[in-house]
């Protein structure tokens, strides 16, 4: 393939990737998306955060969206944005949910593997590479039961102390009527005995 060629088959690759939606993206909060358009502007700093990202993540990107800066502009900027929207969706779940993030920035760096591998498939798809992209497709399922599966463990644990409290609240009712009673009462007698301010 001749690098004319080449370079065609990347800008081809990199376009089909940000028109299939190549990032994941939660329903948290868009920092690209919201406020006014100049928050939405590409800025150095975002610029090299979304780099940062690609480069430690899914370096193949990387260097796929650095050949759109000379050639296609707007482009780059739509992969840019992509990526500093999915780093930011990551950095925020990072110091709530640590599993979660793991979890979710590998299902991003198999999504991308999986949609790099889609778009350079545009002149057909060797049966190796088909079988590169099934086990990638068969991993990212796993993760994502892994995912609800956990999810279903904590919506679990929360029934049950949801339960707790019902029997609690069934069970208890007049002894925690009495209590929160005495109380009540035991404030309003402090107020009434408190000396007024002359």
């Amino acid at each position: 393939m001749s690098s004319r060629n080449w370079l065609l088959h990347c800008f081809m690759s990199v376009g089909l990737l940000l028109a299939t939606g190549w990032a994941v993206l939660s329903t948290a909060a868009d920092p690209m998306k919201e406020g006014p358009v100049e928050d939405r502007a590409v800025t150095p700093e975002r610029e090299a955060a979304a780099m940062t990202f690609a480069k430690r993540h899914h370096p193949e990107l990387a260097s796929l969206v650095e050949t759109l800066k000379k050639r296609d502009a707007a482009g780059y900027e739509s992969a840019v944005r992509e990526l500093f929207r999915t780093s930011e969706r990551l950095a925020k779940l990072q110091p709530r949910f640590p599993d979660r993030y793991s979890s979710e920035l590998e299902i991003w760096k198999l999504d991308s593997r999986i949609r790099l591998m889609a778009a350079q498939s545009v002149s057909g798809m060797p049966e190796a590479q088909r079988a590169e992209m099934k086990k990638l497709l068969l991993l990212r399922q796993e993760i994502r039961l892994a995912q609800v599966v956990a999810e279903r463990k904590k919506l679990a644990q929360r029934l049950e102390k949801l339960d707790e409290s019902i029997s609690q609240l069934q069970q208890q009712s007049d002894e925690l009527a009495e209590k929160e009673m005495d109380r009540l009462l035991r404030s309003v007698n402090v107020q009434v005995k408190k000396p007024k301010p002359q």
